[in-house]
């Protein structure tokens, strides 16, 4: 499908920031893509947008869901700001070589994608409630979380396929738990080993 590319911090230099206020609205009948330094967002995104990719320059690290005051992350999209959107579209996260951190957050109406999968890595450290999540990370994934999917669970903890040392690729906390309600339940590790201490189900 057509895309709509919107790039505020085109030299990456760390500055240029998408602003959505309360009073306006991002309208497409494009998927969107957007590049920006960080986010600011309180109005909403058009119904019609089918998928929506925020990313960010290599290195820079992306705080989603929970309240302002967890991560110092620069690129930092609260739970408000995510429900404000008041969309369907399938929400797709992009720090290639940087850390994405995903505080308390639901979203029921579409898919997650978090993508950090040349030498990023992925943290899930609040409940997680999703309609589908596929994490990608070639640094590592780990889960302090409760997770659940109405439908899958994809998750690739070593995606570029570089060795990670003795890092588990996928690391899921004892106190965690993974839910695929009606779906696949997929933890796959192309090099290095996942490290499950918590209860799965499917």
């Amino acid at each position: 499908s057509d895309l709509l590319e919107l790039t505020a911090d085109s030299d990456c230099d760390g500055s240029g920031d998408l602003v959505v206020t309360s009073d306006g609205s991002l309208d497409s009948a494009y998927d969107l893509a957007v590049r920006s330094a960080g986010v600011s967002w309180s109005g909403s995104l058009d119904a019609a947008v089918d998928s929506m990719t925020f990313g960010v320059c290599p290195g820079v690290s992306m705080g989603l869901g929970g309240v302002s005051s967890e991560g110092s992350q620069t690129f930092r999209l609260t739970q408000d700001e995510i429900d404000s959107m008041s969309t369907t579209a399938e929400l797709i996260f992009e720090s290639t070589s940087g850390a994405i951190t995903v505080y308390d957050l639901t979203y029921a109406a579409n898919g997650l994608v978090l993508n950090a999968s040349t030498s990023g890595s992925v943290s899930l450290e609040g409940s997680v409630t999703v309609e589908d999540l596929a994490a990608y990370a070639g640094a590592g994934i780990s889960i302090a979380a409760d997770v659940t999917s109405s439908g899958s669970v994809v998750l690739e903890g070593a995606y570029s396929g570089s060795d990670i040392g003795g890092a588990y690729a996928i690391d899921v906390e004892a106190e965690a738990r993974l839910t695929a309600v009606d779906g696949i339940l997929d933890l796959e590790s192309e090099i290095g080993r996942a490290h499950v201490r918590t209860p799965v189900t499917q």
